[in-house]
């Protein structure tokens, strides 16, 4: 009887706040990682632009910086969660619904940036967040014919 009890409970509570609340769990993987191993060959060989491209693939990104041509490969494979409140009724939104929402997103792309000097010849390459590994490689501004 008491177990009974609880089903009815769990499914009351389920039939009035099911539509306000939900939680989310979702496991996302964009692009394939490149190994410190592909790049320490690379770069121990003074590979060229086409050698490294060969090895790795097309890069994400392709900029000219005042370090040289810059190539950029970023990868994600993170869990992401997000649980989020719905309160009808209210007139703080234009449809009629606050929504309050907390998830654990974050900017988490990792990824390897290879710098290239005038002779295409590789210089150096970084590993690590994306942000932060390519701050001081600031685009130069170009025109577009």
């Amino acid at each position: 009887m008491v177990t009974r009890l609880r089903w009815v409970r769990a499914l009351l509570v389920f039939a009035l706040f099911g539509g306000c609340a939900q939680f989310q769990l979702r496991w996302v993987r964009q692009n394939e990682p490149i190994a410190e191993k592909q790049t320490h060959d690379l770069s121990a060989n003074g590979a060229n632009l086409q050698a490294c491209m060969d090895r790795l693939g097309a890069p994400d990104r392709v900029w000219e910086s005042s370090k040289g041509i810059v190539l950029s490969y970023g990868w994600l494979d993170q869990v992401f969660w997000q649980f989020e409140v719905v309160v009808h009724g209210t007139n703080t939104s234009i449809d009629g619904r606050t929504v309050f929402s907390y998830n654990s997103t974050s900017d988490g792309f990792r990824g390897a940036v290879l710098v290239f000097d005038d002779d295409l010849k590789l210089k150096f390459v970084r590993f690590g967040m994306l942000g932060d590994i390519t701050r001081d490689l600031p685009r130069r501004p170009t025109l577009i014919d």
